[in-house]
C-alpha cells in the first residue's frame, strides 16, 4: 500500500481523508482499528427498514 500511495497522489489523498477519523499512525494500525467495527452483535436488533444494495462497479467499498 505504501508503494501504491507513493506513486499515486490521488490514492494517497483519498487514504488520508478516509483514515483521518481513526487517528492511527499508519496503514496497518488503521486497518486493525477499522476491523474492530462490526454490526455482528447489533444487526439483529435493527428494526428500521433498510434498503441494502451491492451495485456493480462500486468504487469506494466494493463487496461491503
Amino acid at each position: 500500500m505504501a508503494d501504491a500511495m507513493a506513486t499515486s497522489p490521488g490514492l494517497a489523498a483519498g487514504w488520508r481523508y478516509r483514515a483521518q477519523p481513526y487517528a492511527q499512525p499508519g496503514y496497518f494500525a488503521t486497518m486493525t482499528e477499522v476491523a474492530q467495527y462490526t454490526l455482528k452483535d447489533v444487526a439483529g436488533k435493527i428494526a428500521t427498514p433498510l434498503f441494502i444494495t451491492s451495485p456493480e462497479g462500486e468504487q469506494f467499498w466494493p463487496g461491503q
